[in-house]
């Protein structure tokens, strides 16, 4: 009721989404996108906290900072977290003479990061960890699938320590290991369907399935289907699609960390090559699904662990602009934040004492906060022109504390 226009709250009790309700994704349509939105807002709650000496603002602001905080905990956003490292190290950074003189509320500061994460994780029964511990164990729990080769009537699946070779001959399915020697299946049948195991030691984390003319593979949290058909064996892949031979996309780096980052790794790998054709024009906005190799089945299982899955943008702000629109105005971008980050640099004071001093400093934290999250994270138009906005801030900020500098060394 909170998102939705009054004359739809009818429609509310049929409404499902995507993530489970123990996500926080407030109106954005993945909960990752809250990273990206929290840590814009965390610095300046924060910096505002601490410079203005009206109580019912400073309150107001610390409160603000704590609940963006827990937002950005609830909604397991790992750019989120990643870029509020960042902006903690920064701090640290830049404020070291402060938070040294200023013991208590660096501490404050610490304790409340740490009893919002920890409370946060209580909440969610452990899944905030949990979720930070997959990224550094969840590519061991995968079936190391190398190849899927089709030869008419015959198709072998390939992983890294065996293989395992299906041959329809009349009506009946013949199974052999790495070295040509056939392997005894256990049948069992359910109804229409058969379930298809074996005893040997190396292959009993497989499983098959068949159904009519489908026949479904499992192994390791993977899983993918194949028909066998008149005309030899086919790969089961998009909308239906089905295919003979499986051609390997192109990829650069990120080998056997495919899913380094909930697949990241792969997308990333498979888009570096595509930019070799865009320095000065992109492929235009939003046209990113349209010319990532879908096709790519082999990668897909590695990655997400099933080939039907549609890849629609890169998780990546930085390569999602050098597609869109080209690596020149990627290359734009850069030295336009760059220019940012050196001017700030130029004119920030260690030890800050106005409004505008805080000011520049939380404006700065956000911005590196957001170019982080966007290295995990696409630009989005529900918070980009948030980032805009606050990067216009910064750069007067800048000028503030360039006119105070220049003031002071004149003597005026």
């Amino acid at each position: 009721r909170l998102i939705l226009p009054k004359e739809f709250h009818q429609l509310t009790d049929g409404l499902t989404f995507r993530f489970d309700d123990n996500f926080v994704s407030a109106t954005f349509s993945n909960s990752n996108y809250i990273g990206s939105y929290a840590v814009l807002f965390i610095p300046i709650a924060l910096m505002l906290a601490v410079c203005t000496k009206k109580i019912g603002l400073k309150i107001g602001s610390a409160c603000l900072g704590l609940l963006m905080v827990v937002t950005l905990f609830g909604s397991r956003s790992r750019a989120g977290l990643v870029a509020l490292i960042a902006i903690v190290v920064m701090v640290v950074i830049l404020l070291l003479r402060v938070l040294t003189k200023r013991k208590l509320l660096a501490v404050l500061v610490i304790c409340g990061t740490i009893l919002a994460f920890f409370g946060v994780n209580a909440v969610l029964s452990g899944l905030l960890v949990n979720r930070i511990v997959a990224e550094f164990t969840e590519g061991t729990n995968f079936y190391d699938l190398q190849d899927i080769d089709i030869d008419g009537n015959s198709v072998k699946i390939a992983g890294a320590s065996e293989s395992l070779r299906i041959e329809e001959d009349n009506g009946y399915l013949y199974f052999y290991d790495t070295d040509g020697s056939k392997l005894e299946p256990i049948m069992q049948q359910n109804g229409e369907k058969t379930t298809i195991k074996f005893a040997a030691e190396s292959y009993k984390g497989y499983t098959l399935e068949l159904q009519g003319d489908v026949l479904s593979v499992y192994q390791n949290n993977i899983t993918f289907r194949l028909r066998i058909k008149e005309d030899g064996i086919k790969f089961m892949g998009l909308n239906g699609q089905e295919f003979d031979h499986i051609d390997k996309a192109e990829a650069w780096g990120f080998k056997g960390r495919e899913r380094l980052g909930s697949a990241r790794g792969y997308i990333w790998s498979r888009t570096l090559p595509l930019l070799r054709d865009k320095l000065i024009v992109g492929s235009g906005p939003d046209t990113f699904a349209m010319e990532f190799p879908q096709n790519d089945y082999i990668g897909k299982i590695r990655a997400y662990g099933m080939p039907h899955m549609l890849v629609d943008k890169p998780h990546n702000m930085y390569l999602q602009m050098a597609f869109n629109t080209g690596i020149l105005s990627l290359i734009a971008f850069l030295v336009l934040v760059g220019y940012y980050v050196v001017q700030f640099l130029l004119y920030f004071k260690n030890t800050p004492v106005t409004f505008t001093d805080f000011m520049g400093i939380g404006i700065f934290l956000s911005i590196v906060g957001y170019l982080v999250a966007g290295i995990f994270n696409d630009s989005v138009v529900a918070i980009a022109p948030i980032f805009w906005v606050f990067l216009g801030l910064g750069f007067a900020m800048n000028m503030l504390n360039k006119s105070q500098h220049s003031s002071k060394r004149s003597g005026k």
